[in-house]
């Protein structure tokens, strides 16, 4: 398993079903395909958001690099803040809140 979604399960944002069962992010929009890929890995904010008035950017480590995202939050979250993805909206839109990695 990925250690970005050893992490999320760890701390309760995803579950993972049986091996036989296909890992699937629940999207906000079922019209638009999400990128599962990246529910679970840690990022950081380089444009602040602003909660329910509007996104901001976020860099996120996936696939052995960086890729920036449009990043929405339920609280408004500053640059620099380390977040992880919860959810993919697709079209390179996802969802994060604050997290710490250090207990």
């Amino acid at each position: 398993m990925p250690r970005c979604l050893d992490k999320a399960r760890q701390v309760g944002l995803i579950e993972i079903g049986p091996v036989n069962e296909p890992r699937r992010a629940r999207c906000h929009n079922p019209g638009v395909s999400p990128d599962d890929s990246v529910v679970g890995c840690m990022g950081k904010v380089i444009v602040a958001t602003r909660g329910a008035d509007g996104p901001g950017e976020v860099l996120v480590k996936v696939r052995g690099g960086t890729e920036a995202y449009l990043a929405w939050s339920e609280q408004p979250l500053g640059a620099d803040t380390s977040v992880i993805v919860f959810n993919s909206r697709g079209e390179r839109t996802v969802d994060v809140m604050q997290f710490d990695s250090d207990p």
